[in-house]
């Protein structure tokens, strides 16, 4: 698969490559990721506005960081648990996929995330509303830049 933006290959690989392994943001959004280039050192990232706990301590430098929307959870207060990144943020979009939703967040780092209609009912969940997002160091992949 070759991906290519605007009228230049950006990427080429595999399905599984781009999927597991976007090299744009333009990449990530065709392959349903999220993307967020960082600055590795001792297991973190730094993105600059938040600090990621990764699983692979040995990845140092500049990064790109891949999270899989269905690998964030989201709660209305900070949940327990073995999660290493939790984070408050702000529902600034709910887009309906039928028994899926797709939410956007905003500040400190914006990301979609997808969840079950039911849990967005469950919760209460609209737009601007304040809620808590998780995610284990074991789902966040980090490449190289």
């Amino acid at each position: 698969i070759h991906v290519i933006e605007y009228g230049i290959v950006t990427q080429m690989g595999t399905a599984d490559d781009i999927r597991l392994r976007p090299r744009t943001s333009y990449a990530a959004d065709l392959a349903g990721s999220n993307l967020i280039m960082g600055r590795a050192v001792a297991g973190e990232v730094d993105t600059g506005t938040h600090v990621l706990t990764i699983a692979d301590s040995g990845v140092a430098g500049d990064v790109l960081a891949t999270i899989h929307p269905t690998a964030i959870s989201v709660h209305r207060v900070p949940p327990e648990g073995s999660q290493r990144n939790i984070w408050e943020t702000t529902v600034d979009l709910i887009e309906d996929l039928g028994e899926r939703v797709r939410l956007r967040t905003g500040h400190p780092l914006p990301l979609t995330v997808e969840i079950t209609k039911a849990a967005t009912t469950g919760l209460g969940l609209g737009p601007g509303e304040r809620i808590w997002v998780a995610v284990k160091a074991t789902e966040i992949g980090v490449d190289p830049s």
